[in-house]
């Protein structure tokens, strides 16, 4: 019954490496396993506040991504992560900073999952699901068939590398909540904090 915001909140004692090792923990069959997958899942985008509004106010699907990319830096500190169109599909990826050595299912899960979660708030309900493809860069997990309840399309275990991607076409979908100045307000407010964090 804890939300996903309200479980980072408690966390917020642990630095990032404290975490994902306590998710690890967490993830195991005789605890909880998939738990990130379920609470990120849920995650709301208004959970990102004025970053979440940022988002929300984007004209079309490529700003809110471009968006998300650009302030990365506010949500996490463990990880990097960019996207691309190749062969017409939008591929994300992330790659773990140098120095953190935290386990990597989780973050993959964590970053995967959030990826999927934002879309799908903002694409247009007729919009096909099954265009979704997930690969990741590791073994199936005992939880291994959670996965198919939270992302549609294809799910493959085993690559060198984890990737999310999607039609090219999602892009230029236009998000209802849509709203220039909303968008340039908060976009302002995210550079002001992102700037507060130093090189760091």
């Amino acid at each position: 019954n804890v939300s996903w915001s309200s479980f980072i909140t408690d966390a917020e004692a642990f630095s990032g490496v404290d975490l994902f090792e306590l998710l690890h923990v967490l993830n195991r069959p005789a605890n909880f396993p998939g738990i990130v997958l379920r609470f990120s899942a849920r995650r709301e985008i208004l959970d990102l506040g004025i970053l979440g509004y940022t988002i929300l106010s984007s004209r079309d699907i490529q700003q809110a991504v471009q968006v998300m990319q650009r302030y990365h830096g506010l949500t996490a500190r463990t990880y990097q992560a960019n996207f691309q169109v190749l062969d017409g599909r939008v591929v994300h990826r992330q790659w773990i900073k140098p120095g953190f050595r935290g386990p990597r299912i989780e973050i993959d899960e964590e970053h995967v999952t959030g990826i999927w979660s934002m879309l799908r708030q903002l694409l247009p309900e007729e919009v096909d699901p099954s265009g979704l493809s997930l690969r990741l860069g590791y073994a199936a997990p005992d939880y291994a068939d959670r996965y198919h309840q939270y992302f549609p399309g294809s799910v493959e275990f085993g690559h060198a590398d984890t990737e999310l991607s999607y039609p090219g076409d999602w892009l230029s979908l236009k998000i209802h909540s849509a709203d220039d100045t909303v968008e340039r307000a908060c976009e302002a407010q995210c550079n002001r904090m992102l700037f507060g964090l130093g090189p760091g």
